[in-house]
């Protein structure tokens, strides 16, 4: 029994090999997990942009020097926002070529509606809001 607990002073080959095998399943499943819930909170703050964005196009409306629906999301800066509302990274206004999130967003009816699209980090959620005329449109 002496000379046994001498030699074994160390882990085998295998056991290593099985407890780094085990701990690269659960690296595996952790990082699929995680990127999931970066891709949720993108798309939830879209929809928290573009829902304030929907409030604030509303305000300007009402409140604003002509009576219309500004020509570009940058006109609400100054009269109803004191900045433009940050989008998630990676996300762009007037979607770029290498953006994959965003917002976009288009003057209607001669100033008396618009349209904001939103694409989504998840591609099979894509949507659009309408305000003023637009909405009532059966575009």
């Amino acid at each position: 029994m002496k000379k046994f607990l001498e030699r074994s002073k160390g882990f085998t080959l295998v056991e290593l090999m099985v407890v780094i095998a085990i701990i690269g399943i659960l690296a595996v499943v952790a990082l699929g997990i995680v990127r999931g819930a970066q891709q949720r909170a993108k798309d939830a703050a879209l929809q928290a942009t573009t829902s304030n964005l929907s409030t604030a196009l509303e305000a300007y409306y009402a409140a604003g020097p002509s009576g219309q629906y500004p020509a570009d999301l940058d006109d609400l800066v100054g009269v109803v926002l004191d900045i433009k509302p940050p989008l998630p990274s990676g996300c762009e206004y007037e979607l770029a070529n290498s953006a994959n999130c965003g917002i976009s967003f288009v003057q209607e009816d001669g100033g008396e509606g618009y349209i904001m699209s939103i694409d989504y980090v998840d591609d099979t959620k894509n949507n659009e809001v309408k305000g003023g005329t637009s909405a009532y449109s059966n575009n």
